[in-house]
């Protein structure tokens, strides 16, 4: 199987449709920048499957000619956002189709409301869908494949500046010729360090230090042993000194939006795949919450009959909040 590499714009939703504008390149001459969208934003989606293929658009497939057509490749995808090479995963089976079978596939969307649904995914993320509509349907795909084929890491690897397979960043179809290279993860300090999440892909130097802060004021509180910083990816975990194990994952959005972020990490340490390997669950951010985010808090301990509390380092006066 021969293998490539092709550049994707940036995307907060795994590629399953359109995130909007965040993360996308500052380059003016560059479409997602242009217009605030690539159209390979639904080149994973795995809802929209035709014949057992789903069907996308790739960028550096996007030629003049046809000397692609009919290959079979197996492509590495990578992105990059606030300056980061991220390898996402991988095709494992890709196969070029011709413009004649875009425009049949173009016409099996079209009756099936599908572009209407990507129009309206585009409008939801505040995108204008002028560009999207006037897209020729000869271009609109040119890859297919099984949905088996996706191969995606479960954490982005960052590329590093010494790879020898991209010679460039410009959206061009490239050789893979040689194992990548990554840049290894910085030990806690005050340089940045790789988080590889889907929306949130460095941990800055902010959250550090109310990573360490919290460890400290846990500490100094003297109710807690065996404090951990980054142990099996979380942020930080401790023990009570009446036997619980505490779950904590720092957030710096605003608290409503820390939940929602929080929540899913905190549920995969602690339960999966079918343990429990914490007593209480607390989501950390830097501010207090408004009432109506302390009160959804607490109807989601009610609902999940789970240990699961809020609590703020407040950064100025070096405190840590109670539990709500």
């Amino acid at each position: 199987m021969i293998e490539k590499i092709a550049k994707i714009c940036w995307n907060d939703y795994m590629w399953s449709k359109p995130s909007g504008t965040n993360g996308k390149s500052p380059s003016a001459s560059a479409h997602e920048n242009s217009y605030g969208y690539g159209h390979e934003e639904w080149v994973l989606d795995k809802s929209r499957v035709i014949n057992g293929f789903h069907y996308g658009f790739l960028q550096p497939l996007n030629l003049k000619t046809d000397r692609h057509v009919g290959n079979k490749y197996k492509i590495w995808l990578y992105s990059i956002t606030e300056r980061q090479k991220l390898l996402i995963g991988c095709i494992e089976n890709a196969i070029c189709i011709s413009q004649d079978e875009s425009k049949d596939i173009y016409k099996v969307y079209k009756k099936k409301g599908w572009l209407n649904q990507m129009i309206e995914e585009l409008e939801r993320a505040g995108i204008n869908s002028k560009a999207l509509k006037n897209t020729p349907d000869y271009i609109y795909f040119n890859i297919k494949f099984k949905i088996g084929s996706i191969k995606l890491y479960d954490e982005f690897r960052k590329i590093s500046s010494k790879d020898k397979n991209l010679t460039t960043t410009r959206y061009k179809l490239l050789n893979k010729v040689a194992e990548f290279k990554f840049e290894k993860i910085k030990e806690r300090g005050s340089e940045s360090y790789l988080r590889n999440a889907v929306s949130e892909t460095t941990v800055d130097q902010y959250h550090v230090k109310i990573q360490n802060a919290l460890a400290k004021l846990l500490a100094k509180d003297g109710n807690f042993k065996n404090i951990k910083i980054e142990s099996n990816n979380i942020d930080v975990q401790a023990n009570s000194l009446d036997g619980e194990v505490h779950f904590f994952e720092i957030k710096t959005d605003t608290p409503k939006n820390n939940i929602r972020q929080a929540i899913g990490q905190l549920f995969e340490y602690s339960l999966f795949p079918e343990s429990n390997k914490a007593d209480r669950l607390i989501v950390i951010g830097d501010e207090e919450p408004s009432k109506a985010v302390k009160n959804y808090i607490k109807h989601l301990r009610f609902k999940t009959k789970l240990k699961l509390f809020y609590r703020w380092v407040d950064m100025d006066k070096n405190t840590l909040s109670p539990e709500i």
